[in-house]
């Protein structure tokens, strides 16, 4: 960034319920990733182990079970997803109206991609979501073909 002052020192003057808006805004946004990268591990986890399982075991019907943890998965992006749209759209707000150097601030610079013309937050940021779809058609088209040769379904 530009400027390193403190929001207290910036030159242009942030009404007090702004101040407060913009803390809460970066404190949401922090908690928000932080519970997405809490349930990504945890579910990524437990793919990992259904698919050891799997292997260990010879039953092709834990591979549907893996295929719908990574089910609840993107699930569980979208719908954070969802929710962070608002955090992220009026921090973009707040940030093009009080940062000295707009294009640099942190939300801005984050979804630069994803902002349009007005500053707005127009798709969701679901990077890498295509890769879990398709180990999730991998993980079930896998128990199928291993059901098929024979391995037991549960």
């Amino acid at each position: 960034m530009s400027s390193e002052l403190p929001i207290e020192q910036c030159k242009t003057e942030i009404e007090e319920y702004h101040k407060l808006e913009i803390n809460e805004i970066f404190e949401r946004t922090r908690n928000l990733i932080n519970a997405r990268l809490q349930a990504g591990t945890f579910l990524g986890t437990a793919n990992l182990t259904v698919l050891s399982f799997a292997f260990s075991t010879q039953r092709a019907g834990l591979f549907f079970i893996a295929a719908g943890v990574m089910a609840i998965f993107l699930a569980v992006e979208f719908i954070a997803s969802e929710y962070g749209k608002g955090f992220y759209a009026r921090g973009v707000q707040l940030e093009e109206k009080y940062a000295s150097d707009a294009a640099d601030a942190i939300l801005h610079r984050r979804l630069s991609s994803h902002i349009s013309r007005k500053g707005y937050y127009h798709r969701a940021t679901m990077s890498g979501v295509w890769l879990f779809v398709v180990i999730t058609l991998v993980e079930l088209a896998s128990g199928i073909l291993l059901w098929l040769a024979g391995w037991r379904i549960f």
